[in-house]
């Protein structure tokens, strides 16, 4: 149950991760955790620390180049944290799609190339992480 899984993440998680946090990576990693420590990480993407990407996460973000990210950070605006509208408005504006367009916004959003759902993920992002993680990359690839 949600409850129950979300009891069972709380030893891996800090102290001060709150009751709405621990049902939010809950219900996030259910499927994705083998032990409560490994959900720590994915707190820190959700409170805008993650850890640097990984070498596939950092090709994808390189493969995509900044113009992506600029397109990635206007359309964002638009349509917020609603990943088919997103990804609807983001192919339309780009040309990407599949792979070429879920792998860097995956890789913008948390480092990594796998793990929860997106759009769940995305929506649990608070949306001034998300703008400024689109942006620094339209700034600096």
């Amino acid at each position: 149950s949600p409850a129950a899984a979300a009891s069972w993440l709380a030893p891996g998680l800090p102290v001060d991760c709150t009751a709405g946090e621990r049902a939010t990576l809950a219900a996030l990693l259910v499927r994705n955790v083998r032990f409560p420590a490994e959900a720590a990480p994915w707190l820190a993407v959700l409170r805008g620390q993650p850890e640097p990407p990984t070498d596939e996460a950092r090709q994808a973000l390189v493969a995509a180049g900044a113009e992506f990210f600029a397109a990635a950070a206007e359309v964002f605006a638009e349509t917020g944290p609603d990943l088919k509208r997103l990804a609807a408005a983001l192919q339309a504006r780009t040309g990407h799609r599949g792979a070429a367009l879920f792998r860097p916004l995956r890789a913008a959003l948390t480092g990594r190339l796998d793990g929860p759902e997106l759009g769940p993920l995305l929506a649990a992002i608070p949306v001034p992480l998300v703008q400024e993680r689109l942006a620094q990359l339209a700034r600096s690839r």
